[in-house]
């Protein structure tokens, strides 16, 4: 009677989590996918979102590049990849510059001008604009560029567009600031840019538009029989269980009403 209800409780026992199972197999299959991703924690041991966010980012959150017309304007500060569609990097400084702003490229060239080195960036051409004026005269307002002043009254437009190339770089007629030739990558006419923009001073990049890197879609060919030699091969663990405790019930079953 004893092993006759023992093998009634064990059968039941069986089926119990033979029904379970579903709900077993999900929990399970959810564990391992969570451990699967990969995140990163913070000293806390709450994940890092910040981390988390892609590197390939167009600029920095503090640095914004605004579409007017065929040009960037240029504000904040940090890295912005710009597509120069001319494939030559050409600023715009205005009359209206009240401050100093200044706008560091890439460049191609190895040795660079103490005057126009981008300080912290090694290979960064510096383009600078600086407002200056004598105390009380407003009649000698200018604009530095490197070391090279520019009066308001010589300016005959409205703003300047100094176009970068490397050696001396044309102002006006006769007044010129020495640069560098920018480094422009491939086919995507891209530049890369460190600025530093004083909203009384606006710098615009002429005939450029914020830079969106091409993202090539893959579509792995269809390979089914590795597909099936490995779905055959991951049997779960779970579904192993199930069928032996399966078997052994039936088994007690059996030699139960033998």
């Amino acid at each position: 009677m004893n092993c006759c209800c023992f093998k009634t409780l064990f059968v039941f026992l069986c089926f119990q989590f033979l029904f379970s199972a579903p709900s077993f197999a999900a929990k399970l299959q959810k564990h391992e996918n969570v451990s699967n991703d990969s995140f990163i924690f913070d000293s806390n041991g709450a994940i890092n979102e910040q981390q988390l966010r892609s590197d390939n980012l167009l600029a920095d959150e503090s640095v914004r590049g605004i579409a007017n017309g065929n040009d960037i304007q240029l504000s904040g500060s940090g890295f912005i990849n710009l597509t120069l569609t001319d494939e030559t990097l050409q600023f715009e400084v205005c009359k209206n510059c009240r401050g100093t702003s200044r706008v560091c490229f890439d460049t191609k060239e190895t040795y660079i001008d103490e005057k126009v080195k981008c300080s912290g960036l090694s290979s960064f051409c510096k383009f600078e604009a600086k407002y200056e004026k004598d105390n009380g005269v407003n009649e000698n307002e200018r604009i530095v560029f490197a070391d090279v002043l520019v009066y308001f009254l010589a300016i005959q437009s409205y703003c300047l567009q100094p176009t970068m190339h490397t050696g001396l770089v044309p102002l006006i007629a006769g007044t010129r600031f020495k640069s560098c030739e920018p480094k422009i990558d491939g086919v995507d006419k891209m530049i890369k840019l460190y600025v530093d923009i004083n909203a009384l001073c606006p710098i615009k990049v002429k005939n450029a538009k914020i830079h969106a890197p091409k993202v090539l879609s893959t579509i792995p060919p269809p390979n089914s029989v590795e597909d099936d030699q490995s779905s055959t091969a991951s049997v779960p663990v779970w579904a192993i269980v199930i069928m032996v405790l399966g078997g052994i019930a039936v088994i007690i079953i059996i030699g139960g009403f033998g």
